[in-house]
């Protein structure tokens, strides 16, 4: 039924109450918040498929010291020179190649068919990204892998020192990259790996990665293992992390490492870490 102020008798005919404009704004912003969510969880959908989870912000901790820190890299300990190369660095130390000589021949041969040409199928049974299906052996592979980086993973976060390691990843299709950047990446965002995720020493190698128009990302990690003992390609000085790991947006350029778009995540235990609690 519509609403009206006035009669069709009176001068001017009908005219609607302005309660029909606040209706009508109001049925707009409510297509616009659908839009959003739709345009969200598509480009999280994109993220998925090469790695990245958007943590749900609802309930998510927040960590003042980022904000505190405004960016500052020095700070996080990233270390950038004017030329914007960065130092990246991983250990390859005793307690690597001990770890490295405790996995079972199975786990040894996953790691080795992950690293040469079954990484992309392997993912594919964590992320659900199919068809075509994956077949079990590479199912069991990846559960494999997931299982050795989780082992490390809990070693590795309370007895060993970061590493920062890059990745590049291509813009997700439909996007431009300041509108991706300020959806996925806002400073102090918490983000997730969300399959096994490879990382390089070397930025270039990781811009290779990211295409023409992608962007990098630098991941200081305690969590990260070297891998180059069973690696194919010796350049790649690749360093995995498990998926299920949580990391938090410490800062963003647009014009960043190999004059690339960048974000820089660390580990979020490690920002809980930096966070004077008392204040």
């Amino acid at each position: 039924m519509l609403g009206v102020c006035r009669s069709s008798r009176e001068p001017g005919g009908l005219r609607r109450c302005p309660s029909h404009a606040r209706s009508g704004l109001e049925a707009s912003a409510a297509n616009v918040a659908v839009l959003e969510r739709a345009a969200a969880e598509y480009l999280g959908d994109s993220l998925r498929r090469v790695g990245i989870r958007l943590a749900d912000p609802v309930g998510t901790p927040e960590f003042p010291v980022i904000t505190q820190r405004a960016g500052d890299l020095t700070a996080w300990g990233f270390t950038v020179d004017e030329q914007r190369r960065l130092s990246t660095n991983h250990f390859l130390d005793e307690e690597v190649e001990d770890f490295m000589g405790s996995l079972s021949d199975l786990e040894e041969c996953a790691l080795i068919c992950y690293l040469s040409v079954r990484s992309g199928e392997m993912n594919r049974s964590i992320t659900g990204d199919e068809p075509p299906p994956v077949e079990d052996v590479w199912r069991e592979h990846a559960q494999s892998v997931v299982d050795v980086l989780q082992r490390w993973s809990e070693y590795a976060k309370e007895n060993r020192l970061a590493s920062v390691v890059v990745r590049g990843v291509p813009v997700a299709p439909g996007w431009e990259m300041k509108e991706l950047l300020d959806v996925a990446y806002p400073v102090g965002a918490r983000v997730e790996t969300g399959r096994i995720t490879s990382t390089t020493l070397s930025s270039r190698h990781a811009a290779g990665f990211a295409g023409d128009d992608g962007y990098l990302l630098v991941i200081q990690s305690r969590c990260g293992l070297p891998v180059q003992s069973l690696a194919i390609w010796d350049f790649e000085n690749e360093t995995l992390l498990g998926p299920g790991h949580y990391l938090r947006c410490v800062a963003v350029e647009d014009v960043g490492v190999e004059g690339r778009p960048t974000v820089y995540l660390i580990d979020e235990d490690s920002v809980g870490d930096e966070q004077d609690w008392s204040q």
